[in-house]
């Protein structure tokens, strides 16, 4: 339910306005609030966090986170807001980094109710302060998961280098052999060549031995007188 709508200009001053609600309502009351900078729509900045700000009449303290969409605010008037009657000065603030800009003071007048009983006590209420421990406890949730998974991607790394490093070694030693494997392999083959060379000097001495033995055999000169195929009877 919305109680209220306020329209705040950053660069000029706002007459003081009021929002009545009843004592201990309780998350039933939202309050929308549109900010302007010199009439026009104020830009908000990436990231900025808007909250309001609450001092209620017994001056307990309430810093809540707000929600929005562009410019258009929405505070909720929680049950702490409403816990004391009487008037609670507020402002609607944005933090952005290290900046924060507040908007001029409105109030929130919250109506005696008609039967208290056992009803909420007034405290403090920061559940911005909440939020952002809860958020700080999630950051750190992610940053353990992060080391986890940081460690994990470092071991997979020097496990990866580990075998990359051995199968360079293998890489390497094989590449040796390879080249040993030439070497021998040339070695033979220029042995070859050489008993091939030797091989074909033995089969020319042959042929020059057959030549001759022929021409030999033809002329018989070196028989001699004697030789049987000579004679007559």
């Amino acid at each position: 339910m919305v109680v209220g709508r306020l329209v705040f200009d950053f660069a000029r001053h706002s007459v003081e306005k009021t929002i009545r609600v009843k004592q201990f309502d309780s998350e039933t009351r939202n309050l929308l609030v549109v900010l302007l900078n010199d009439g026009e729509p104020y830009e908000m900045p990436e990231g900025a966090i808007v909250r309001i700000e609450c001092r209620k009449s017994d001056g307990e303290e309430i810093l809540n986170d707000c929600t929005y969409v562009e410019n258009l605010i929405t505070a909720e008037i929680t049950e702490q807001m409403t816990a004391a009657a009487g008037y609670a000065e507020c402002a609607i603030s944005v933090y952005e980094k290290e900046s924060y800009i507040a908007s001029w003071t409105f109030n929130i007048k919250v109506d005696t109710a008609v039967i208290v009983g056992d009803k909420i006590a007034s405290t403090i209420e920061y559940k911005a302060i909440i939020n952002a421990l809860q958020e700080v406890e999630k950051s750190k949730d992610t940053v353990e998961e992060a080391t986890i998974l940081a460690a994990t991607a470092m071991k997979t790394a020097n496990d990866t280098i580990g075998i990359a490093n051995q199968v360079k070694e293998e890489a390497t030693a094989a590449a040796a052999a390879s080249q040993e494997a030439v070497k021998v392999a040339t070695a033979a083959a220029e042995q070859a060549q050489n008993y091939k060379g030797l091989i074909e000097d033995i089969y020319n001495n042959i042929d020059k031995l057959n030549d001759f033995a022929e021409e030999a055999w033809l002329d018989k000169s070196y028989l001699g007188s004697g030789y049987l195929s000579e004679t007559t009877e």
